[in-house]
């Protein structure tokens, strides 16, 4: 029997290059708290 694993940033990254979903870059919103990367859809 043989399993496939999926890496998820590697489906994310070419979903992306798809056009299917944008990475948001991370940032510092303006009262200081830090926001993470993330996907997102477009």
């Amino acid at each position: 029997m043989e399993f496939k694993f999926y890496n998820i940033t590697d489906e994310l990254h070419h979903a992306s290059m798809a056009g299917g979903v944008i990475y948001i870059q991370p940032y510092i919103r303006s009262d200081g708290s830090q926001v993470r990367g993330y996907y997102r859809s477009k």
